[in-house]
């Protein structure tokens, strides 16, 4: 587990192949274990992890990270891994000093969990809307029932801000 546990918390040691290797090892995927202080499972350390990475400096070694990331991801999900009932680093995201989920990972977050009903406008301006279905699904859940002037209004707002597209992975 410690060695799992190291692979999800460290982006330059990110390995696909060795969690991969764990796994076939029997290492149970959601399994809750003690880290820093709180009941923890491998894919909360992975998004958390992933939240402040995403907040480092663009430049290729980062955006190595962020396929491996993906691909990690990808095999937590594949293997059972589950979100608790609220996920509390979204709760982090209603400010600007808080690091926010990279687009790549809310992607795969949305499509294995969404909608969420906890997420706001606020939430998504932190996220790139183009480039980023997950980001797009949840602005149509959080604007169901508004008028078509409204949606525009919030649509602007979220898009009144200039991000890099997320990496192909």
């Amino acid at each position: 587990m410690q060695q799992a546990i190291e692979l999800v918390i460290n982006p330059c040691l990110y390995s696909y192949a060795k969690l991969l290797e764990l796994k076939q090892s029997g290492l149970t995927i959601q399994k809750r274990f003690m880290y820093a202080g709180n009941y923890e499972i491998l894919l909360d350390l992975l998004l958390y992890s992933e939240m402040i990475r995403n907040n480092q400096p663009e430049h290729e070694q980062i955006r190595e990270h962020e396929k491996e990331a993906c691909r990690l991801l990808r095999l937590l999900l594949q293997s059972g891994a589950t979100l608790e009932s609220t996920i509390p680093f979204t709760k982090d995201m209603d400010g600007d000093l808080y690091p926010v989920m990279p687009a790549s990972a809310m992607n795969y977050i949305v499509a294995a969990f969404g909608p969420f009903d906890f997420l706001t406008l606020k939430h998504l301006e932190s996220i790139p809307l183009i480039g980023c279905p997950g980001n797009v699904v949840e602005f149509n859940q959080i604007c169901q029932g508004l008028s078509p002037e409204q949606i525009q209004q919030r649509m602007t707002k979220v898009l009144d801000v200039t991000f890099d597209p997320p990496p192909s992975t």
